[in-house]
């Protein structure tokens, strides 16, 4: 216990030391440039309080020309973000036949994303009565492949061996003369009385489902292997007095994230371009390409990515780029220790590779999740 104390501390106080040194107000941070689930939203460089949510092509039309409606307060925003693949409702869709769609998630896995504000581009003013709208399409090529989690089988088997003695019981109290007489007054007396059924097989101090296993084994679903093809693309226009007559491109951007994903972590890739300012006569131009890395363990997480940019505005162009890594450990049953590395881009220093690295530590109470979802925002 002592070794495993001390050691700690050497850690920390390395940790400390050589975050003083870099100078840097922090490391960069990780997975910034998945491919972004409203592309729209991410080609405005807005973060919406608020976002709409249609489900019928008819709320779809109304929540769209109340978007593109009159002009609100400066700074403004409304977004909206759906699936046209569950507009309708898909009766024969089996949860197998979806699991395993192959390319048929190029429309069934679409969604759009539409986004207006008032609000100026960044470094911009906006002139009286200026507007931006964004639009977007994200769609998932490859999804991977899915095996049937064992939890599955469990919960139904679970349902299975409560629902066939509960209906039983529930026919008894059904057939009971008392209860005959009431259920032709109150209908409701059927669900009460298969809740007592339920109750009664189950008895005291038990629960037909956890809450946690139901969210287990939902996290588990979620989980996909193999080959994995993550598709986006968005553009902005932009509206002089906020009339359609004078509209102009004012930004375009495309994301692809090809990755090989295993239950344990994954491997991939980052690829993006994206134009600004191209209503301007100096429009600036962002290519990104690199590799994210991570590894999950029950007792400890590591992850990494490396990202090359090359910057073009005007008649100069740059390259930079951008190395970020994470380690957390379990240090005690309830206590996480998170490492952060790295150096951000900034194509204003030229420093050596010591004082580019820097270091952050932090210590928390929860496991932490690097990341959730590899490929997407």
């Amino acid at each position: 216990m002592k070794s495993t104390q001390v050691a700690l501390g050497v850690v920390l106080a390395i940790t400390c030391m050589i975050g003083r040194v870099s100078g840097q107000a922090g490391p960069p941070k990780f997975e910034e440039l998945r491919t972004p689930t409203s592309p729209a939203f991410t080609i405005l460089g807005i973060t919406p309080a608020q976002v709409e949510h249609p489900g019928t092509p008819s709320a779809f039309a109304v929540s769209f020309l109340n978007g593109i409606g009159a002009p609100g307060d400066e700074g403004d925003n409304f977004a909206l973000e759906t699936a046209p693949f569950w507009w309708v409702r898909h009766p024969k869709l089996t949860f197998e036949a979806y699991q395993n769609r192959g390319l048929k998630s190029l429309y069934q896995d679409l969604t759009v994303s539409f986004a207006v504000t008032d609000s100026a581009p960044a470094g911009r003013e906006a002139p009286d009565g200026f507007r931006r709208m964004g639009i977007g399409v994200r769609v998932p090529l490859l999804t991977g492949t899915q095996r049937a989690p064992a939890c599955v089988d469990t919960l139904v088997t679970r349902l299975a061996n409560v629902r066939r003695p509960a209906t039983a019981k529930w026919v008894d109290l059904i057939n009971q003369p008392e209860n005959r007489s009431r259920i032709s007054v109150d209908s409701t007396l059927l669900d009460q009385l298969y809740e007592e059924a339920v109750a009664e097989v189950l008895g005291p101090d038990s629960v037909l489902i956890s809450d946690e296993s139901v969210a287990q084994c939902a996290a588990e679903l979620r989980v996909r292997q193999g080959f994995v093809l993550d598709l986006a693309a968005g553009t902005g226009l932009h509206f002089e007095g906020a009339r359609a007559e004078n509209a102009d491109f004012g930004s375009f951007g495309i994301w692809a994230t090809p990755a090989y994903l295993t239950r344990h972590g994954g491997l991939a890739g980052v690829l993006r371009a994206q134009w600004q300012d191209l209503d301007l006569e100096e429009s600036t131009t962002t290519y990104d390409a690199g590799l994210r890395g991570i590894r999950a363990m029950e007792r400890w997480i590591i992850s990494g990515e490396a990202i090359v940019r090359r910057l073009n505005g005007g008649d100069t162009g740059s390259n930079l780029v951008r190395i970020s890594g994470i380690f957390d450990l379990e240090v005690t049953p309830k206590t996480w220790l998170t490492v952060t590395v790295g150096r951000d881009f900034n194509a204003d220093e030229r420093q050596s590779l010591l004082a580019l690295v820097n270091f952050q530590w932090n210590l928390g109470n929860t496991k932490p999740e690097r990341p959730a979802n590899l490929i997407r925002q």
